[in-house]
Formats: structure tokens, sequence, C-alpha cells
């Protein structure tokens, strides 16, 4: 499987989330685990929507950076854009005024919540842009 394959969602896996929502065990444990996990269609035959091939994706960039994903992505992409209002967790993210993410819903659309464990969902999902002031 290449990085291509990881980012594009041709993995021919599932979406087995219940892998890593708030899993007890790390986010390098969780890409161990999804190692092990049968395929739900052939590889490459197929798109869908995988967040663990996201995560392993951006632990090998931290692997072949020597850093951690997060530094990379602050150091490597927001630093030279002057961007300053980013976080990477939940945590981070108490009192500012920030983006929402949204969910249609019954022909309209609804305010959501973000995920709350920042921890197993870094590469695929964890930027979370402070809205403009």
């Amino acid at each position: 499987m290449t990085v291509r394959d990881l980012l594009t969602h041709r993995s021919g896996l599932g979406t087995h989330d219940f892998l890593w929502m708030e899993a007890p065990w790390s986010l390098e444990e969780s890409i161990r685990r999804i190692g092990r996990v049968a395929p739900s269609y052939s590889f490459r035959s197929t798109y869908h929507y995988q967040n663990m091939m996201y995560n392993a994706a951006g632990s090998a960039l931290a692997h072949a950076a020597g850093s951690t994903w997060q530094e990379f992505v602050r150091q490597r992409i927001f630093a030279p854009l002057a961007c300053r209002g980013e976080v990477h967790s939940q945590r981070s993210r108490a009192g500012r005024r920030s983006c929402q993410p949204h969910l249609k819903s019954g022909g309209g659309v609804e305010i959501t919540k973000w995920y709350p464990d920042d921890r197993q969902i870094r590469p695929a999902g964890s930027i979370k842009p402070a809205c403009a002031t």
C-alpha cells in the first residue's frame, strides 16, 4: 500500500470507527490494530472513507520528518503561511472564537460538535481553524 492509497481511501478497509473512537490505547496502537482487520473490499477496487488510513499517513510523515505530525504541520505549513489560529486539540480551543462543523439535517444545516477525542483523530481531522476576528 502506498501513501497515495492511504490518502485516496482505496485500502479496501471499511470504516472501523470503533477501533479508534475513544480508544483507551494510543494512536500508534490503533494504527497497528487496523493492520489486522480483514478488508471489506478488494484492494484499490473502490473508494471507502477510512480515518485510520489518514492517521497512518500522518504517522509515516512524522516518522520521515523525525518529528510529530502536529509539529510538522505547524512548522512546514502554518508558519510559512503566517497562520496563527490553528489548533490541534479540543482542549486548546477553550475560550477561543472558532469555526464550527456543520451537518445536513432534515433539508437544512445545523451546527454539530467536534469529535472530543483529539488523541486518536490527529491527521484525520484535528486541525480546527480559528476564525478571524
